[in-house]
């Protein structure tokens, strides 16, 4: 074998012992011999902030593997396994039993089929994990097995962590009461503390009339008072006229 050869595989093993620490493989609780069994951490917080009655605080949750012939906890059917937990928990799920070496997939999720109607009533975590079982033989015939556990975001993370709380739902809207419109010949009154203004202007004084206040009554027709002024005048003039023309014939 050649240097070139040899620099390749180390390089190769090199790689590989990366990506193995760089996937945070969990190791689990391994046994010795032809079977291997793991157990899976799920924790519930439970969060209530609007206090009322009967409020459930019991959530359902689905292990459901890939395929359905894969292992599950005793009671699993059709490749799902189902479990509650109650208020702020922390449950062990299993033991899951394997006596085949291989790599198993689940998703571990909210089981939303009888929360629909509460749905509102809640902030729900619907969050899904998903959780690899690496099962390995060894050489002395035995099984080892390892589990790893990511969130939506493929962090690895040592347990399951579901958050759900209670909030009542949305408050109802509150109709804003308005005072109601006065009819058309209500009288406006003023409101205390303010003084009254009556029509001339002239705040804190009762109205006065147009003849108190000085002005001009109203006639109609201001023109026709200087023509009887001008008549008046004319007539008085001849009268003078004619007057002294009398006195001058006499004498």
């Amino acid at each position: 074998m050649n240097k070139r050869n040899k620099k390749m595989i180390k390089t190769g093993l090199l790689l590989l012992l990366c990506v193995y620490f760089m996937t945070g493989y969990v190791w689990a609780a391994g046994e010795g011999g032809s079977q291997a069994s793991i157990y899976l951490s799920v924790s519930q917080i439970f969060e209530v902030s609007r206090p009322a009655e009967d409020i459930s605080d019991v959530f359902t949750y689905i292990l459901a593997a890939d395929e359905e012939n894969m292992p599950l906890p005793t009671g699993g059917t059709d490749g799902q396994y189902r479990f509650s937990v109650k208020g702020n928990a922390q449950r062990q799920i299993g033991p899951i039993t394997y006596s085949h070496g291989g790599v198993y997939r689940y998703t571990l999720s909210l089981d939303m089929s009888d929360m629909e109607d509460q749905s509102r009533h809640y902030r729900l975590d619907q969050s899904v994990w998903e959780i690899m079982v690496l099962i390995r033989n060894q050489e002395d015939g035995g099984l080892t097995a390892q589990v790893v556990v990511t969130n939506e975001k493929g962090k690895k993370a040592e347990e399951v962590i579901f958050r759900q709380a209670y909030d009542g739902g949305d408050p109802e809207e509150e109709t804003p009461e308005y005072p109601a419109a006065p009819p058309d010949n209500a009288t406006e009154e003023t409101p205390p503390g303010e003084e009254q203004t009556s029509s001339l202007g002239t705040p804190g004084m009762p109205e006065l009339t147009e003849a108190q206040a000085g002005l001009s009554p109203g006639t109609g027709d201001s023109s026709r008072a200087g023509l009887w002024a001008c008549a008046a005048l004319v007539s008085g003039t001849a009268a003078f006229i004619l007057y002294l023309k009398y006195k001058k014939n006499r004498g």
